[in-house]
């Protein structure tokens, strides 16, 4: 008996599917017909003083590859993490 992926189940609804992905270009309205790089991790250390180490993040080469491939680049942080992204 298919009993489901734990918060994955809407991935496999199309019209979930479809509608989330037109709310994701309303709020990313540079993304429309743009490849679309997500970095989203988790943080590091404990939640109360969650971190990432930005400084691990090559942003220039990020940056030549978003140019290369036409693409836009969103960052979407740890909620725990609450130093912005540099």
């Amino acid at each position: 008996m298919p009993t489901g992926i734990p918060r994955m189940d809407r991935f496999f609804d199309e019209g979930a599917r479809a509608a989330g992905r037109e709310a994701a270009l309303a709020a990313f309205p540079a993304a429309r017909g743009r490849m679309t790089i997500l970095f989203a991790p988790t943080f590091r250390g404990d939640p109360r003083t969650a971190t990432y180490p930005h400084d691990s993040i090559d942003f220039a080469a990020l940056h030549a590859l978003a140019v290369a491939r036409d693409a836009v680049v969103i960052f979407k942080m740890h909620p725990f993490v609450r130093e912005p992204v540099p």
